[in-house]
């Protein structure tokens, strides 16, 4: 019987030599559906990642992740590259779960100054990506790119500007910097 863990780990090294195989990515998904509620933040961050990977969309699993154990994440310690893995994975198979957004935002403006660029660029693209307009974080983080704007490579300047166009948000100084 796997884990938690085992099963995340199993499956993420599955995702892309075997995204061709849906039945055994289905029967990762199914178990993976019947334990969630056991996962803590990396083994979430994992799976969200390897549905993407795998091309292998399951809202079952998706919801479970973002179901009713969802609160007890809320005060789970997530590291920035978790918190971005998952806010990306779901942007990218356009899931849109807000309780889920409002708790991978609040984790994010708690730990913004521990957001590498990559980290912080990923997470805003992703809730631009789903059309999420969430002002208290897109104020986190656009500071926190006004204060770290040495670390940002021209991919994660333009992503940042395409983010804040499509949620509409303008920052004069942030827009100034990037220009």
């Amino acid at each position: 019987q796997f884990d938690q863990q085992h099963l995340a780990n199993t499956a993420r090294s599955l995702a892309v030599p075997c995204a061709e195989d849906g039945l055994l990515m289905g029967a990762a998904v199914a178990q993976c559906t019947s334990i969630t509620s056991g996962f803590a933040v990396q083994g979430i961050a994992n799976l969200a990642w390897t549905l993407v990977k795998s091309l292998h969309r399951s809202d079952s699993v998706l919801s479970a992740v973002a179901g009713p154990e969802l609160e007890q994440l809320l005060y789970a310690r997530w590291e920035p590259q978790n918190l971005s893995n998952t806010v990306w994975a779901v942007a990218s198979v356009r899931f849109l779960n807000m309780p889920l957004s409002d708790a991978i935002s609040a984790a994010a403006i708690a730990n913004i100054h521990e957001f590498d660029s990559q980290a912080r660029t990923n997470t805003v693209w992703s809730f631009a990506k789903l059309l999420i307009d969430d002002r208290p974080l897109m104020h986190a983080m656009s500071a926190e790119a006004l204060r770290k704007l040495p670390q940002l490579n021209p991919q994660a300047l333009s992503n940042t500007a395409w983010s804040c166009a499509t949620l509409g948000f303008y920052s004069q100084l942030l827009m100034d910097a990037i220009s």
